[in-house]
């Protein structure tokens, strides 16, 4: 996706989700099919530290509004650690106040 056609218009959680699903892929040699939605990022999945890092970044940059707190004892990156996929999405969903349902 196009980031700056991104910033026309506010996502729905369907296109956040995509949005992960996508980004997630890169980290790992999987098609979106196979992403589980309940994975644990860096359990089920096998991100590091790093990964995590980079990803939130990633994320930064392609969806608009979103900012995860810089400071890596914040709260956020403890809430993208222990993060499925899943509810990686329903976190920045609440952050950027669109509804998940």
């Amino acid at each position: 996706m196009n980031s700056t056609r991104l910033a026309d218009k506010k996502l729905t959680a369907a296109e956040i989700q995509k949005i992960v699903i996508a980004k997630v892929c890169q980290y790992r040699d999987l098609t979106p099919q196979q992403i589980d939605l309940e994975a644990e990022l860096c359990r089920g999945l096998g991100l590091d530290s790093l990964d995590i890092t980079e990803l939130s970044i990633q994320l930064e940059e392609e969806i608009p509004g979103l900012n995860f707190e810089s400071d890596k004892t914040s709260d956020d990156f403890d809430r993208l650690y222990a993060a499925t996929v899943k509810s990686l999405v329903e976190f920045i969903c609440e952050k950027l106040d669109i509804p998940t349902s």
